[in-house]
């Protein structure tokens, strides 16, 4: 289990990951309801039903469940579940993780890993936690020799997009929403002098070398994005010999968990 050292407790302005507990639910509730705040505006979801949910969560994958602190409280948290699918068998997010409650959907032993959540306040955003929740989960992920990482990511700013340029997106076809859906997660804008996806959430996973593979629709609900999805995939980024040696995939995860709770190692390794 990850603990915060002594320069962290010296310094709590510094981030710390480390494995989810149970008393760490009340605040995760209030994450959930924070970060995605535009989802349960048009779909109310009783706090208790989400509580429930994760309480469930925790319980099934355990250590794959990662928080990350800023000033000694939680503003980000990462789950994961293994399977033994691959990316072309994942049709929905509800599906593949049982409405988020994992149970059924989480193999102990399978060889890829699923993202079933990352969320991340402002606070943290400011202190780049995604950063080392990312690299937490890719630890274990190279650890346990794990071949590909599936994740589907919003496109929260979608709406916004389609709005900025008025566009009716609910008067086009369904073929010609989908088009669109495609054109836009490629599109791009400048932010300080660099290239960017216009989508901030995804380009954050493609930061992470997540690769686009297929646009899903309906697959989650999410006003923001019009209920699509980008179906992105992570393949293990060690050489196949070292990929195929349980010792060095175990001391090389070691080394990137190690890494999560330092930025500025993680950024020569990253």
């Amino acid at each position: 289990m990850y603990r915060k050292d002594q320069s962290a407790r010296e310094n709590k302005s510094t981030p710390v990951v480390r494995e989810a507990q149970e008393a760490d639910i009340d605040r995760l509730v209030e994450l959930e309801f924070e970060t995605f705040h535009d989802v349960y505006e048009t779909h109310p979801v009783d706090p208790d039903r989400v509580r429930a949910m994760l309480v469930t969560r925790l319980a099934i994958i355990q250590e794959l469940m990662i928080v990350g602190e800023v000033d000694g409280t939680v503003e980000g948290v990462m789950a994961s579940q293994r399977t033994s699918k691959g990316y072309s068998q994942v049709k929905s997010w509800e599906e593949t993780t049982n409405n988020g409650l994992l149970a059924g959907t989480h193999e102990p032993e399978g060889k890829n890993f699923y993202i079933v959540n990352l969320a991340v306040t402002k606070k943290g955003s400011q202190h780049n936690l995604s950063d080392q929740l990312i690299a937490a989960t890719l630890g274990r992920f190279v650890g346990v020799q794990g071949e590909e990482a599936q994740l589907l990511s919003r496109i929260p700013q979608f709406r916004q997009w389609t709005e900025d340029r008025q566009i009716d997106f609910d008067s086009l076809s369904l073929a010609d929403q989908d088009a669109l859906a495609e054109k836009y997660v490629y599109e791009t804008k400048v932010v300080n002098g660099r290239e960017r996806l216009y989508d901030g959430v995804l380009q954050r996973y493609v930061d992470a070398g997540a690769r686009p593979k297929a646009i899903l629709r309906d697959s989650y609900t999410d006003p923001s994005s019009y209920n699509y999805e980008v179906l992105c995939t992570y393949e293990n980024p060690l050489p196949e010999a070292l990929r195929k040696n349980r010792v060095a995939s175990s001391l090389a995860g070691r080394a990137i968990r190690y890494a999560s709770n330092h930025p500025w190692l993680l950024k020569k390794i990253l």
